[in-house]
């Protein structure tokens, strides 16, 4: 059964700009009111607001059919969604922060109570403060989307500008590190690889880089920098342990041979084994000619997600894999 992907909802486009509009319209209610042009702030705030239930409306059926012509991304729910732009919740968000910003004034200009003033600064502090998470994970997705397009060069250009954007978080730059190093890895820029890798030190992102920085060794030939690679990320977190797993029969396959490798392999192998791993222990039945056993391991599915990886491009055992029988 097919399950229809995810679009983003107009109802959440209009929550987010009728507030903003509803803000702006408070401040220039005040505005009038101070200059003698308007009677109630309210009348021209509610005013302002429906404004901005119009434009809302606008703005998400046309983010809607636009995200549309995307391809769809599985969220943490492994849930298919088509992703929106940033602009139509980083616009009320901008606009609510000014709107804040011009009650701060206004509320100086009336000489009210300090703490209301002190008030309308930290939620204009807090609208611009959510538009840098908002941004983030529009461009990730962005990024994300022309990845599975195949456009892995363009995928690669969109996670090197975020990691030098001042406007991206500090999850973000993480994430496009990790993306980076892969995609470095895939290209065969093994140094480069490394290097973004590096930059993940700490969290729980850090097991993964520690399996990326793993897998650079074992390509460079830097076995014992591997195995320590290796144990520090499976000591972290069990996370990781089926990408841990794979790169550890890789580097017993090309350090101590087949027999080795397909001893570990059987004896590791799971119902969660990933395509690397599986890639990797075909390879070694290759070596040691169990040529049926090899096929029975490479599935569609294996032999897909290996190739959406672009791990066969850079690691030889797996391109072999992919021989037909």
């Amino acid at each position: 059964m097919t399950t229809e992907a995810e679009r983003p909802s107009i109802g959440f486009a209009i929550a987010a700009w009728v507030p903003a509009f509803g803000v702006l319209g408070t401040a220039l209610g005040t505005l009038l009111q101070l200059t003698g042009q308007a009677e109630s702030v309210g009348v021209v705030a509610v005013r302002v607001a429906g404004l901005g239930l119009l434009m809302g409306a606008v703005a998400g059926w046309f983010d809607q059919r636009k995200a549309l012509t995307r391809p769809p991304l599985a969220d943490g729910r492994h849930q298919l969604r088509h992703h929106g732009d940033a602009w139509v919740v980083v616009t009320p968000l901008i606009l609510a922060g000014f709107g804040f910003l011009s009650l701060v004034v206004l509320a100086t200009v009336q000489s009210t109570s300090p703490m209301l003033g002190g008030g309308f600064f930290a939620a204009a502090v807090l609208a611009f403060g959510f538009t840098r998470p908002v941004w983030t994970r529009m461009r990730l997705a962005r990024a994300a989307e022309a990845q599975s397009l195949g456009n892995r060069e363009q995928a690669r250009l969109a996670w090197k500008s975020l990691v030098k954007n001042p406007l991206c978080t500090k999850p973000g730059r993480v994430q496009a590190h990790l993306n980076l190093g892969l995609a470095e890895l895939v290209n065969g820029q093994l140094a480069a690889a490394e290097h973004h890798y590096a930059q993940v030190s700490r969290g729980h992102a850090a097991p993964f880089a520690q399996t990326g920085t793993a897998l650079v060794r074992v390509l460079k030939g830097d076995y014992s920098g591997a195995e320590s690679a290796i144990g520090a990320a499976s000591s972290a977190t069990r996370a990781v342990q089926g990408e841990v797993d794979g790169v550890r029969l890789l580097l017993t396959l090309r350090r101590d041979g087949h027999d080795a490798a397909i001893e570990l392999g059987e004896r590791l192998r799971n119902p969660a084994s990933g395509s690397l791993f599986l890639g990797v222990l075909a390879a070694a039945y290759r070596d040691a000619s169990r040529n049926q056993d090899a096929v029975d391991l490479l599935t569609a599915d294996v032999e897909q997600a290996v190739a959406a990886s672009g791990l066969d491009h850079v690691i030889s055992e797996l391109k072999a894999a992919h021989m037909d029988w």
